[in-house]
């Protein structure tokens, strides 16, 4: 990936001692009437800065919730977390916001481009609410699509790309703020094998940059690209393993 600014590598950085993340007993449970469904039953786990994580489980194992919770789209039931050492368990709803814009980036199966705007005045959005003034909002923005590779279609809007190209925009977003971390959520299902695969290549070079990378998958080959897989089944933890060349 080359012609990155130096504005958009700001904030990733190697790991510490500390976990960027940590969980410990984390619960979710939805209520519907006296109806109550256990999504995660008593999650325990940390992630350090600078690796690359699979999420894997079939449907309804918790994974997806597992991501909802560290990246602040929702709070437990009970249990605790620690993001970069800070105890966020409880914070408010406006803190919560401000953290996970200034620390998260997010790509999902379906995009979520707005479909009005171009390429690149998607890529702004996130910089419009972190109060980036506007000649470097569009310049990072700009960088970020380089980056990913689409520099020259910043001016097409969402139905004018392809989906592969989509997804690359999409990156580009959740990566223009320099996030700690990008959590994914079945980011190459709506695409074809040699799209997903490319999509697969651009994370791996994210975080061979130093970015945490946070994958949520149900397929096997896309796991294996990871170089730790966690395995949930019925809202736990049953495996949790690394590559032989991580090991090693």
């Amino acid at each position: 990936m080359t012609g990155i600014s130096t504005g958009l590598s700001a904030g990733i950085s190697a790991g510490t001692a500390t976990p960027l993340i940590r969980v410990q007993d984390l619960r979710k449970v939805y209520r519907n009437g006296e109806q109550e469904t256990v999504a995660l039953a008593g999650v325990s786990t940390t992630i350090d800065a600078g690796e690359y994580v699979a999420i894997v489980g079939a449907s309804g194992s918790g994974k997806s919730t597992f991501m909802t919770l560290i990246g602040l789209l929702d709070q437990a039931s009970s249990g605790r977390y620690w993001l970069d050492g800070q105890d966020v368990t409880g914070l408010d709803v406006n803190t919560l916001a401000a953290l996970r814009n200034r620390t998260l980036g997010f790509v999902f199966q379906s995009f979520h481009l707005l479909p009005r705007l171009n390429a690149l005045d998607n890529v702004i959005v996130p910089l419009l609410y972190a109060g980036v003034p506007r000649d470097e909002r569009r310049e990072r923005a700009y960088a970020a699509l380089q980056a990913v590779g689409l520099a020259d279609r910043w001016q097409h809007l969402p139905s004018q790309l392809s989906g592969g190209q989509n997804q690359r925009v999409a990156i580009a977003r959740a990566m223009v703020n320099s996030p700690r971390i990008l959590l994914a959520d079945e980011p190459t299902g709506a695409l074809d094998s040699r799209t997903g695969r490319d999509i697969l290549a651009l994370f791996e070079q994210l975080q061979a940059r130093g970015m945490t990378v946070i994958l949520v998958t149900h397929d096997k080959s896309v796991a294996e690209r990871a170089a730790r897989q966690i395995t949930f089944l019925d809202g736990q933890i049953i495996a949790d393993s690394r590559s032989v060349a991580e090991v090693a």
